[in-house]
């Protein structure tokens, strides 16, 4: 059970990465045509765009997968520590 929640874990650390980066390429497409229609003053770098984003973007899922982890964990340590009338050995690995 708990590889399910480290998958989980995965899936949700992918997801939130990907949203500050499509966030980011939005901006950065944005201001570029505004620079483009002569409605910025100066164009942007992709790097002047992408790395904070990036930087935030990985501080961010590790938190959310780190809190998802934590919780996956937590729970089948308490699902485990329930007695079971049927079989008390259920939980080993």
């Amino acid at each position: 059970m708990r590889v399910l929640w480290l998958i989980l874990a995965f899936v949700v650390w992918n997801v939130v990465f990907d949203g500050y980066v499509r966030r980011a390429r939005f901006e950065y497409l944005a201001r570029q045509a505004l620079h483009a229609q002569g409605r910025a003053p100066e164009a942007v770098t992709i790097d002047a765009v992408m790395r904070p984003a990036i930087a935030q973007g990985v501080r961010r899922a590790t938190m959310w997968a780190g809190g998802v982890a934590l919780a996956g964990w937590a729970l089948t340590t308490c699902a485990c520590r329930r007695p079971k009338r049927s079989d008390p050995g259920n939980c080993r690995g």
